[in-house]
């Protein structure tokens, strides 16, 4: 293998694809099943081409950001690098810049929805640095991906699983970047991230993730349209939370993602009945 080979793989390796590839399907999310024409179906391969640019942008300004105090090069490819390379800045520039051409082509919501997740992506790790603090990492780490759900959105439109998923996934996602923030809380440290886990402790943290469990329920049972997706998603949040307990902080982030996305594609399934 040629340097300038291996050199563009490590380029790309930096947008670390295996930990976001679990939320490209959130574009259909807004479609019923079964209800996609030809035309849909390119319109949802650009949206899903739009998401993955903007989660390549938000992980790999943060695999940039962090390469001084992440501990594993499996979680961050750039561990241990000093020196950036032009390739490695450039891949994360080209994600960018390849959501915000797509989102333009799909129209004006889905560009405001591209530009809100790339901006949230960028204040997370650089700026700013949302992430160092408590309570702001949460809320903008959440608005990385939220956004992606409204890039197939059109007016008068709500998601395929009804008003009543937005509540569960917002609150899927707060549950599982607590505990995403426990698991890291070495690394946080040594970056001197006061992030929402490290600042409630891990029983203040595992309370938090029970409590959003909770009042996710209710609003997804006051938004809910349909009985048995008001029982699914009350279901999910609170199998998230038991998920999320006990043991390793890592694992319990793996078992919290495995109950949110099959937790996730039954609510998409059920059509918001």
């Amino acid at each position: 293998m040629s340097a300038r080979v291996a050199s563009a793989i490590a380029s790309v390796r930096v947008l670390r694809a295996r930990q976001w590839l679990h939320f490209l399907p959130l574009p259909a999310a807004a479609t019923a099943p079964g209800a996609w024409t030809a035309a849909g179906l390119g319109r949802l391969a650009l949206a899903t081409a739009v998401a993955a640019g903007a989660l390549g942008w938000a992980y790999g300004l943060n695999a940039i950001a962090d390469r001084g105090s992440d501990a594993s090069v499996e979680k961050n490819p750039l561990v241990g690098v000093r020196e950036l390379g032009a390739e490695a800045v450039a891949a994360v520039a080209v994600a960018g810049l390849l959501a915000l051409v797509g989102a333009a082509l799909l129209g004006p919501v889905a560009g405001a929805c591209a530009l809100l997740s790339l901006a949230a992506g960028a204040l997370y790790s650089v700026g700013p640095r949302a992430k160092a603090l408590p309570l702001a990492g949460l809320i903008v780490n959440v608005l990385i991906f939220l956004p992606l759900l409204g890039l197939m959105w059109a007016p008068g439109h709500t998601p395929s699983g009804g008003r009543g998923l937005l509540a569960v996934f917002v609150s899927l996602l707060a549950q599982n970047q607590l505990i995403h923030e426990r698991a890291d809380a070495a690394e946080d440290e040594r970056a001197g991230a006061l992030t929402t886990g490290r600042r409630l402790g891990a029983a203040g943290t595992y309370c938090a993730i029970a409590g959003i469990a909770i009042a996710g329920g209710a609003i997804s049972l006051w938004l809910a349209s349909g009985t048995a997706s008001a029982a699914v998603s009350v279901a999910v949040l609170v199998a998230g939370a038991v998920a999320a307990l006990g043991g390793d902080a890592a694992r319990g982030r793996r078992r919290h993602r495995a109950v949110a996305i099959v937790g996730g594609a039954i609510l998409w399934a059920l059509g918001g009945r």
